[in-house]
């Protein structure tokens, strides 16, 4: 417990290894940044209401997004139960094949970097 205690206690701090350049260029070039994600499909939200997305380090504005109705939710929600019908009529191995592929998309696409100390 000793050695825990004097590593955490030892332990430097500095910038984090990821760079906001490429998730900021990608905001930017969002074709609908205000649709949200319905059965499938990019869909234009019903209220006006929105919401600016603020960096917490900055205090910058990153975007600003739509703020969904209750319509909106409705939608998503019956959406969700008609996919999940099909999706739980899979076996668990299946179902891990198509998370498994989304992981691995996910690291492909965003190249996500993780740092590690070896103590």
């Amino acid at each position: 417990m000793d050695k825990v205690i004097k590593n955490f206690q030892n332990i430097s701090y500095g910038p984090a290894p990821e760079d906001s350049k490429e998730v900021n260029s990608w905001i930017k070039n969002l074709k609908n940044p205000n649709n949200h994600f319905i059965n499938g499909k990019f869909v234009k939200s019903s209220s006006s209401k929105k919401l600016n997305v603020i960096n917490p380090s900055t205090n910058k504005k990153i975007a600003t997004l739509s703020v969904a109705s209750k319509k909106d939710v409705n939608a998503a929600v019956s959406a969700a139960k008609k996919a999940h019908i099909k999706w739980s009529k899979l076996s668990s191995f299946d179902r891990s094949k198509y998370l498994y592929a989304l992981a691995r998309l996910i690291q492909k696409k965003f190249k996500i970097y993780f740092c590690f100390r070896d103590y």
